[in-house]
């Protein structure tokens, strides 16, 4: 059997062991900001530095695919809109990511990637229209990713905060 106790403390008993047992829940707190046109070149959100730049396009003509790592970091600054929102992500959020032609969830999406339950809800969301622009350490989103024929590309760059 089982007896529950204060502090997320569960005794846990059968034939052969008695295990003390203690409860971690994780409780999400989603922390949003709204960014507008101009935007910050530095900023400090989440207990992360986030660096913008807007930079002409340098890959006009290449072929995109030798720099396609180089890029997730990079939205067509053409494409996206003057109000987004900086945020982290809520259950139920769909992205359709560049390349692969579905939406899926953000969950499943993480669970894909393998990335652990605590750094979920600390990778950094920008929203802009009502969908996901980017996804921090994943890419950017279809129709914002930087084409052929982007003129701009608005890079974005996330450090850390060390304490």
């Amino acid at each position: 059997g089982a007896v529950s106790f204060p502090g997320n403390l569960t005794l846990l008993v059968n034939k052969k062991f008695i295990l003390l047992h203690s409860v971690h829940r994780y409780v999400h707190r989603e922390e949003r900001m709204e960014l507008r046109f101009p935007l910050p070149e530095t900023m400090i959100f989440a207990e992360k530095r986030l660096e913008f730049r807007v930079e002409e396009n340098n890959y006009e003509g290449k072929n995109l695919k030798i720099y396609k790592k180089l890029l997730s970091d990079s939205l067509n600054y053409d494409t996206i809109p003057n109000s987004m929102i900086l945020r982290t992500w809520l259950s139920g959020d769909v992205f359709y990511q560049a390349g692969r032609g579905v939406g899926k969830t953000v969950k499943k999406l993480f669970n894909e990637l393998r990335v652990p339950l605590e750094e979920r809800n600390r990778l950094l969301i920008l929203e802009g229209g009502g969908r996901i622009l980017w996804i921090e350490g994943v890419g950017v989103s279809e129709g914002a990713q930087v084409s052929q024929d982007t003129k701009r590309i608005l890079r974005i760059f996330v450090r850390r905060m060390k304490g």
